[in-house]
């Protein structure tokens, strides 16, 4: 898991525009944001920092006009578009056991997440 939050903290260094949906949204922002404001994180890229004109815990800016939008699956999307989704335990255990619930998932991606992509050539 911290590998994966760091590639993601690295990734808003080169102004991307990331999706992360995910259906525990709390944790992943969190760390991401730790991340990107750590010590070691701004020794290495010291031209990158945290936005403090837009930065909320789920969604946060950095300098290099990266952007990080974390979403529970199924969330709304309106207006904002990203170069990179990633999806994560898009459903808890006990709700990947209803079809109901897979639909639901399945149909917010084809509808709502997978129009916020930038680039629809790109794999999400």
């Amino acid at each position: 898991m911290r590998i994966v939050v760091s590639i993601i903290a690295n990734l808003l260094v080169i102004r991307r525009r990331l999706i992360k949906a995910v259906y525990r949204l709390d944790c992943l922002a969190h760390r991401v944001r730790h991340i990107v404001a750590s010590g070691w994180h701004r020794h290495i890229f010291a031209a990158t920092h945290l936005s403090m004109q837009h930065a909320t815990t789920p969604e946060f800016d950095t300098t290099a006009q990266g952007c990080h939008l974390a979403t529970a699956v199924c969330g709304v999307l309106t207006g904002c578009g990203a170069d990179l989704i990633i999806i994560g335990d898009p459903l808890k255990p006990e709700e990947a056991l209803s079809q109901a619930q897979r639909q639901a998932a399945n149909d917010w991606y084809d509808h709502t997440l997978y129009s916020r992509l930038n680039d629809k050539n790109r794999t999400i």
